[in-house]
């Protein structure tokens, strides 16, 4: 399984691992860092699919559904890079607290 976080609407940040170990360790860590910068604190994102995940496609596809925007809004709509479809997407958003 492939794992995927970042700041909510930040997806330049983003972490990628195939380890589910790695990536609550990697979760936990940026929620510290969210919490020490309380003021620009951002909700995290963590994806998971079968295939590969880019940051910059999830966070379109999260805005094709219509979910709530980042802080600062959606970016301008883009094309998708990713090649393979995104039927086992699973994506979670958590709070900073």
């Amino acid at each position: 399984m492939n794992h995927l976080i970042w700041p909510e609407g930040r997806p330049e940040d983003s972490y990628s691992t195939d380890s589910g170990m790695r990536a609550r360790v990697r979760l936990f860590w940026q929620q510290l860092v969210q919490l020490w910068n309380f003021r620009s604190a951002r909700r995290m994102r963590w994806a998971t699919s079968i295939h590969p995940l880019i940051a910059d496609d999830v966070e379109e596809i999260l805005r094709r559904a219509n979910a709530t925007p980042p802080p600062g809004g959606w970016h301008e709509p883009r094309d998708i890079e990713s090649e393979h479809g995104f039927g086992d997407l699973h994506v979670s958003t958590l709070s900073v607290i």
